[in-house]
């Protein structure tokens, strides 16, 4: 039940409680997008090279960089739209048009969040092993093999092999570990920024007569 416009005190406490509410939520949101931004950009310039293209294809690589580029890009929109409506109030003609392209980007990178997990499942993991372990058996002079071997610092068969692992489990299931991460923590912020943008609507607002009462 919400409070009596005329309990100003219990008033400002509730949208006291919301406002930090919505803070922390926003904090997370940003957090998550920014984590996904780093490490997506990371993995898709250090990790992902020629080799596990030729083993995995160019769709992972592709949504690495969507990735990278969408966080980021959700953060910057929201915030040149915070500074624009900050510094040029109503004269800013442009705040809806900026805010679709925000939830836009947000969604499209959830979606495509949803797909690097689907692609990072443990199926695709042990097939990209398979296949690797084959090669190195079968064609150990394949010149994207070579360069794997140079990337991950081995040479024989059996030095590779312990590699192969290691190699896969931080590109796809280490993903597919920070892609769900990222999901909940984004889910997580929105749910707390929507509670608290609704709950403190019905927070009634305590008139200037009611403040000065109170005051001491």
């Amino acid at each position: 039940m919400n409070a009596s416009p005329n309990d100003p005190e219990k008033n400002r406490e509730q949208l006291s409680s919301s406002i930090k509410c919505l803070n922390r939520s926003s904090q997370l949101f940003f957090l998550a997008f920014f984590v996904s931004g780093i490490w997506n950009a990371v993995i898709a310039s250090r990790a992902i090279s020629d080799f596990y293209v030729f083993i995995a294809g160019d769709l992972n690589f592709k949504i690495l960089i969507a990735l990278s580029v969408l966080s980021f890009g959700v953060i910057f929109v929201f915030f040149f739209l915070l500074a624009m409506l900050y510094f040029l109030g109503f004269a800013f003609k442009f705040h809806t048009c900026l805010a679709t392209l925000t939830v836009m980007t947000v969604v499209t990178a959830m979606m495509l969040m949803c797909f690097d997990i689907y692609l990072a499942r443990p199926a695709n993991v042990k097939k990209y092993k398979k296949l690797t372990k084959t090669l190195l058996q079968e064609e150990p002079n394949n010149i994207n093999l070579t360069q794997w071997k140079k990337f991950v610092n081995c040479e024989s068969y059996d030095s590779c092999l312990s590699k192969v692992d290691s190699y896969f489990d931080l590109n796809t299931l280490g993903q597919l570990i920070v892609s769900a991460t990222v999901l909940v923590l984004i889910c997580i912020g929105i749910s707390g920024i929507v509670y608290a943008s609704c709950y403190m609507k019905y927070i009634e607002r305590p008139a200037e007569s009611d403040e000065a009462a109170a005051a001491p």
